[in-house]
């Protein structure tokens, strides 16, 4: 302790030195904010100084403390959210909410990052500008998202043809319609004839194994009161062995039973659904009309009149479905606020990819910057949450957008000046020591 209370000019002029470097290097601070204003994702730094360690002094025999300057304690960054800029690139992702992009490098290190400007490489990746790849859930050929972190590859190759497995339809019959005697189990041999005398027809496309699309003309025939057939038909030209064109094939027969409330209660079938395109194997399936006897079954036939719980008595079909398609070129990808990444075919079809992994802390402000926008756990920061986008408190992520610095320019000013002023002040204090030390010397 310090007994003389009297003050040392070498203790100011280190007191000032301090403060010239504590003030420089928040203007580093200041600077690297600046420099990054434009920079994706990028959160701004702030200087945070603290006292350096006092000493105590005696005055008149009292006691005192005298510091002995500052020094930069630490640089803490602010993980506030930037604002979401919209952009013209599918491959541009941003995250709102909390949680960080997952990256690899090339040596297989995870990584962390805020910043979602990236690009499709040949072999489907999605990397960022230093060539490292975004991670997340892939999903197999099904579309079933695995639960183990891996890269996200966007499949590109065309998509094969998927011959129709089931054809579905939804719809109401007229129970007010006339009794059809003509057809007698029979279907007719043309289409004009068919279409003259059915009491309904409907029509589809549906695909063989080689994915060449086929209309199927569905044919519903009132026999009674409560009863109905059913035809299902192609081209007779289109099959194997051809016919002539505009000739009817039977592909599917079978007879139809209301009850009083219009509701089914039997389906029979006659014929199987089966049929042999030219050039395609044999296509065999379903035909779903609402079956009675199977609670799966996902079609609906209905027999109500006027009046009746499904209003309108008419022949009317609501919903008309079938899984085959024409092979597809790949076309583009989606992204889910969800982080489902989904490829787009040209056929119409779509397929699930995976989802994207985002990555949460216990404390953000540990992770270590690890340059090119990203960061790296440290003991500080605590293992990585991993987890899907929009689950356990994580953000949504967006296509066509990039996160904006969080740098407040304005701020940044303010802060420069003070910093400005620090420096000048400290300055003059060791100016002002300096001329002390000058008189001192003088007198001896």
């Amino acid at each position: 302790m310090r007994k003389d209370g009297k003050m040392s000019v070498f203790t100011a002029l280190n007191t000032g030195v301090t403060g010239l470097g504590s003030n420089g290097l928040a203007l580093e601070v200041i600077g690297d904010n600046i420099a990054n204003l434009n920079t994706t994702a990028f959160k701004s730094g702030r200087a945070e100084f603290r006292d350096l360690m006092f000493q105590d002094v005696a005055v008149a025999g009292a006691r005192g403390q005298l510091g002995l300057g500052s020094f930069l304690g630490g640089i803490g960054e602010t993980f506030g959210q930037g604002s979401l800029q919209t952009t013209s690139r599918d491959t541009d992702f941003a995250v709102n909410g909390d949680g960080f992009f997952v990256f690899r490098d090339a040596a297989g290190t995870p990584l962390y990052s805020r910043a979602g400007a990236l690009t499709l490489a040949a072999d489907g990746t999605l990397v960022n500008g230093a060539g490292m790849v975004l991670q997340g859930y892939p999903a197999d050929a099904s579309g079933n998202v695995s639960s183990s972190l891996g890269d996200l590859v966007i499949d590109r190759t065309p998509l094969a043809a998927q011959a129709t497995t089931e054809v579905v339809i939804d719809g109401n019959l007229d129970p007010d319609a006339d009794v059809v005697a003509s057809w007698v189990g029979a279907l007719p041999t043309t289409l004009e004839e068919a279409d003259a005398s059915a009491t309904a027809r409907t029509s589809m496309t549906i695909y063989d194994s080689l994915g060449a699309a086929h209309t199927l003309d569905v044919y519903f025939v009132k026999t009674g009161s409560d009863t109905w057939e059913y035809y299902a038909a192609v081209d007779a030209s289109e099959i194997d062995p051809p016919g002539t064109e505009g000739d009817l094939a039977l592909v599917a027969q079978g007879d139809l039973t209301f009850d009083g409330d219009g509701n089914l209660t039997s389906l029979n079938e006659v014929v199987p659904p089966s049929v042999t395109f030219e050039g395609a194997s044999p296509l065999s399936f379903d035909l779903d009309l609402g079956d009675p006897a199977d609670t799966s079954s996902e079609g609906s036939l209905t027999h109500y009149g006027d009046g009746a719980a499904g209003g309108d008595s008419a022949n009317a079909f609501t919903r008309l479905h079938q899984d085959g398609y024409a092979s597809g070129d790949y076309a583009s990808f989606t992204l889910e606020p969800d982080g489902t990444v989904t490829a787009v075919y040209d056929n119409g079809e779509t397929r699930t990819i995976g989802r994207l992994a985002l990555a949460t802390f216990a404390s953000t402000a540990g992770l270590e910057r690890a340059g090119n926008s990203m960061y790296a756990a440290g003991k500080a920061s605590g293992e990585p949450l991993l987890g899907a986008a929009g689950e356990g408190g994580r953000g949504d992520v967006y296509a066509y957008m990039l996160e904006a610095s969080n740098v407040d320019l304005e701020e940044q000013f303010v802060q420069m000046i003070t910093a400005q002023r620090g420096y000048e002040a400290s300055a003059k204090v060791i100016s002002t020591a300096d001329e002390m030390l000058q008189t001192l010397t003088n007198v001896l």
